[in-house]
Order: C-alpha cells, then structure tokens, then sequence
C-alpha cells in the first residue's frame, strides 16, 4: 500500500474515533430549566471521564471523576441501564450536603445566592415560572441558575447526607421540578457516561 493510501487511512480512522466520542440526545421535560429547554440537543463529551468504545455506551477505561457542577449523561437508578438521563452533579464523594428553607450546604457552607427579577425567559412556558423563585446558585468556583418554588415545602430541605465513595448527588436545576438524588439517591460512578459541552 502506498504511502499516501496509508495517510489517508489513519486520517480517517482518527477522524472517525473522534467522531465517536460526540454524542447527540434529546432534552425531554423542564426539570433542567433554564440551562436546558424541553426538545434541546445536547452535545455530550463521551470521553470526558473515561475511555469509550466508539459509537457505543460501553466504557473501556477510567480517565477522570466528574466535578461538582458538571451536568453529566447518566443511567436512571431505575431504569436498569434503558433510560438516559442529564442533570447536574452538585456533589463528589466525601462531601456533606444539606439543603434547609431551599438553600444548598456544602460541608457546612451555604452557597451564595443572587436573585434574578428582571430577565425575560420566552422560550420557557409562562406556566412553569409563575409564582416560581430564579436565582444564581454560587461559589467560588462555579455559578449556575435555578429555579424554585419557596411555597413547596416538600423540597425545602434535605439531609444532612455524607456522599459515599465512588458516588455522586445529582439534582435538576428546576428544584421543585425534578427527579434526582432526592428521591432516587446518589449515583453510582459506573452510571455516569459524559459530560454535556453544548447545548443546540
């Protein structure tokens, strides 16, 4: 085989490997509101922690953890690996987590909270905003915007909860309107596929 026949042979090898590693889902609800919109495409890294088969779900090797607020593409608890899933990863193994009156604790330490009055949503639904609180939810290191009902007393407050080893706390950024670690419990590693980079 000629030279110039193996060059383009390993072009289109890595070109298709790469390919592989991007993968497209669906947004289906407004539990992720507003970050992510009902019908939204999300580009998913799937080499982001580990070493993926292409064009597959199967994982070959573990590079990385996730972090705390990176919204990740996960196996529901419940679905026995059939139904994907993307939320946001609000804390690693080791911390403790507290949520009291909506405001969310860290080992301890409430973050911080500004809220939002004067911004027009209008690819959201009227409906799921009315009477509803947004606020930026942040730290040093990370902010991210949220959702929530002050008069659902269900979600009010949570824990305290350590998070175990090798697992992870994961909530919807529309607090009074998500399935999550609050109801389902912590997400084990393995469960974990990407990391959502882009949003269409």
């Amino acid at each position: 085989m000629k030279r110039g026949k193996i060059r383009y042979l390993l072009i289109v090898i890595v070109i298709l490997l790469i390919a592989g590693m991007y993968r497209s889902f669906n947004i289906q609800g407004w539990s992720d509101i507003p970050a992510l919109l009902d019908n939204n495409r999300a580009i998913v890294n799937m080499a982001a922690y580990d070493i993926p088969v292409p064009f597959s779900l199967k994982k070959i090797s573990r590079i990385r953890d996730p972090e705390r607020n990176d919204m990740v593409l996960f196996w529901a608890p419940e679905s026995t690996d059939s139904i994907l899933v993307v939320k946001r990863v609000v804390a690693v193994p080791g911390d403790i987590i507290e949520i009291r009156n909506h405001k969310f604790l860290i080992n301890g330490k409430q973050l911080q909270y500004l809220y939002i009055f004067d911004r027009q949503f209008p690819k959201i639904p009227e409906e799921l905003l009315k009477g509803k609180t947004i606020a930026i939810e942040k730290s040093k290191n990370f902010e991210r915007e949220i959702v929530v009902d002050e008069k659902d007393f269900k979600t009010a407050n949570y824990g305290p909860l350590l998070i175990p080893d090798n697992q992870y706390f994961i909530l919807g950024d529309n607090r009074s309107n998500s399935q999550d670690s609050r109801q389902y419990g912590v997400i084990a590693r393995e469960k974990i596929l990407g990391k959502l980079i882009k949003v269409l």
